[in-house]
């Protein structure tokens, strides 16, 4: 099942982007040109950052397991797909992780407003729609596949949310989300 979701990040990454690189050529906001490459590359690096927040997150709060054996071979590169497997394996374990929470959506949301209202670089534009698009496609995915995963986006809370406040949650950020990324 990971696998797939695995690869329906990829699809709607790269959808997004493509649509989004489409309506802003045709429309006449860009032109064609190496800004369109950076928010490409800022984009990839945003989305794939994501997937790291298990890394850094064991690294401050548990550094002896990072050198796993396993986690050794795959930095080494020896078995790159057993190491990658490996790696999403990891990931998929953690239930509290700072990137995949409610608070850090909130803040994403804000430095998007931010980034969409002051910043001119086309590579932080797009490192900041990619980050936002792999949270707000985990937020849904867990939304509307894995419900029972749905708590875990909300563990710095201190009190347990009802379905009806999730769904609210839920549907505001990707609202929110859906407005901020037509800019980026």
């Amino acid at each position: 099942m990971e696998s797939k979701k695995v690869v329906w990040h990829q699809v709607v990454l790269f959808s997004l982007m493509l649509l989004l690189t489409g309506w802003r050529l045709m429309s006449g906001e860009w032109v064609m040109g190496i800004g369109v490459l950076w928010w490409w590359l800022g984009g990839v690096l945003g989305f794939v950052f994501v997937f790291f927040d298990w890394l850094i997150q064991l690294m401050v709060m548990e550094p002896k397991r990072v050198f796993d054996v396993k986690l050794k071979k795959a930095l080494k590169g020896e078995n790159i797909k057993t190491g990658v497997a490996f790696a999403l394996e990891e990931r998929q374990k953690k239930s509290e992780l700072v990137m995949k929470s409610a608070f850090f959506l909130l803040a994403w949301l804000v430095l998007g407003f931010f980034t969409l209202s002051s910043v001119a670089s086309a590579f932080s534009r797009g490192f900041m729609l990619g980050l936002g698009t792999h949270l707000m496609f985990d937020l849904a995915w867990d939304y509307f596949k894995k419900p029972e995963k749905l708590d875990n986006w909300f563990w710095m809370i201190k009190r347990s949310l009802g379905m009806e406040e999730k769904r609210w949650f839920v549907w505001v950020v990707l609202v929110l989300y859906s407005l901020i990324a037509r800019g980026l």
